[in-house]
């Protein structure tokens, strides 16, 4: 600690008085006013915490520019169940109740197991018909496979490569 309090040669204060704006406390006798935060110290204390206020109100109006309310889920609605480990959407539900608010009580398809998900973690599920008919259509109408196309370079083959 005496080291911590020991200004270096050449400067008026010591590492400690740098970093704390005071002197830490040890086993030598002081005056108390030295323990006493300087008032430089607590002026650039408090120009600090009022900078990072403004940032933060700044950081929390770019927050609510882009932020908007998810809609209500209803008893009955068939959903997605977002998985947070692998951020996929790869689980299928059926909303039960809601327990609190934008929180739900789902029924998981396939093991009927109950969970509790966030409504952020909830989106209501397109209708798969749709989706099945776009794929059969697919199955009817093949892409045609494409010809192999050779590079179109403006060059002409080496003449050990020339067809005779």
């Amino acid at each position: 600690m005496q080291y911590l309090n020991t200004p270096p040669q050449g400067s008026e204060a010591s590492p400690a008085q740098l970093i704390t704006g005071r002197q830490l406390r040890d086993a030598i006798p002081v005056d108390t006013s030295l323990y006493e935060v300087s008032e430089r110290w607590a002026w650039l204390l408090r120009e600090r915490e009022r900078a990072m206020a403004r940032s933060g109100d700044s950081a929390a109006s770019r927050m609510t520019q882009t932020a908007h309310n998810l809609e209500p889920l209803t008893p009955g609605l068939r959903t997605r169940i977002l998985n947070p480990g692998s951020g996929r959407w790869d689980r299928a539900g059926t909303v039960l109740e809601t327990t609190a608010p934008r929180q739900y009580l789902v029924r998981l398809d396939g093991s009927g197991r109950t969970t509790i998900r966030n409504r952020r973690h909830l989106r209501p599920r397109v209708r798969s018909g749709a989706r099945r008919r776009d794929s059969s259509d697919a199955w009817r109408h093949p892409a045609q496979p494409r010809k192999a196309s050779t590079p179109q370079t403006g060059t002409t083959p080496p003449a050990r490569l020339r067809v005779r």
